[in-house]
Formats: C-alpha cells, structure tokens, sequence
C-alpha cells in the first residue's frame, strides 16, 4: 500500500478540466491514476505479464481494464493499446468503456485480453482494500478514496502542516511472478508520477 499525497495532480486537473469538459471529456482522477499504471508498467514491463502453464509470458500490448459498476454487478471492459493514448485520450476511452458497461452494450472484444486492472471504489469507496487478481494477470491495483488529511510539506526549508487530497493505492500481486522488489518498485513510480503530476495534458 502506498500512500499519495495529489496535491500537484490535483493542481493539474483544476487547471485543465473545464476545457476538456467544453470538448466532451471528463477529466477526473481516475484517468491520471490510470495514467500513471501505464507509465509505471512501461518502466517496469514485467508486471505487464500473463502465467501460461508453468511459464509467463511478459505482453508487449497494455491493455488496461477498468473495473466498471453497473447494474448487473461489477466488470471489467479494458482500453486496448492503452499506452499509445494521451491523458486526454486515456480520460475519453474510460468513459466510453465505462458508459457502454453500464448501458450493457459491452463486447467480447472489449472484456478480452486485459493485461492489467485498476480497480476505483468511486464517491462511496473505502480508505482501501486489497483487490483479488484476475488471473492470468499477475497485478491488479486498487484505489482508495481521496480524502482531505494535514501532510507535512517544506516550505522555505522548514516543515509546515498544509491540507492536501491523499489517496491509498494497494497492489496485489502474484509472488509466483512479481517478488518484492518488482512489487515496490513498481508501486513506487506509481504514486511519484501522481506526486509529482508528471503528466502531459
């Protein structure tokens, strides 16, 4: 589990949102998170893996699943080739996978071959959870909810208490495949790109 402080990420997203909400997308948190999964899974490719018998195969595709709530219960659509999108792009196929889940209009195509998962508890979520892995996927991570908490920033060179959006992010994993070191570092990158809001938009 790490702990995300979203302050600059929030920033970002403030910055942005409104414009991209005049052009049809909803910028929201889960897209960075999202984002920033498949950055990470760039810099760490073999958490990006499958187990086919006894063997793995480490997947050149990102194909990012998005656990999705609807009606019928919870399912997981994916966004294809995921790391070839923008953040914007990235914002604009959640909600298309997402609205075509809930309306249940979701294809074979669009539930086949994911890769990786995140999985977002949305507005009634959890401060976390521990998600249980789709196999044959090795890793799966979980959001937390994002609540206001006082954080400990320097300002001037000396530490202050500010008030800033922190989240939870638990990854779960397959020992078989991923050790703890994979694990960390991958959990690691993560949450410093939405640390330090290294996004393009």
């Amino acid at each position: 589990v790490a702990e995300v402080d979203l302050h600059a990420t929030s920033r970002l997203r403030d910055e942005h949102k409104d414009r991209l909400k005049k052009e049809g997308v909803s910028l929201t948190f889960l897209g960075f998170v999202c984002a920033a999964v498949i950055k990470s899974l760039r810099e760490n490719p073999d958490v990006n893996s499958r187990i086919l018998e006894n063997s793995y195969v480490v997947l050149k595709d990102i194909n990012l699943g998005v656990a999705v709530d609807t009606p019928g219960g919870l399912i997981v659509p994916n966004i294809k080739q995921a790391d070839s999108l923008s953040l914007r792009g990235i914002a604009g196929a959640i909600e298309g996978v997402a609205a075509r889940a809930r309306a249940g209009k979701v294809t074979a195509d669009d539930l086949a071959n994911t890769t990786f998962t995140v999985s977002n508890p949305g507005l009634k979520g959890n401060l976390f959870g521990g998600a249980i892995l789709s196999q044959p996927n090795v890793g799966i991570l979980r959001m937390g909810e994002i609540k206001k908490r006082p954080v400990v920033v320097t300002k001037d060179g000396e530490d202050v208490i500010a008030i800033h959006p922190v989240m939870f992010l638990a990854l779960s994993y397959d020992h078989r495949i991923i050790d703890g070191v994979l694990a960390n570092s991958f959990l690691w990158r993560t949450a410093e790109i939405l640390a330090k809001a290294e996004f393009e938009v």
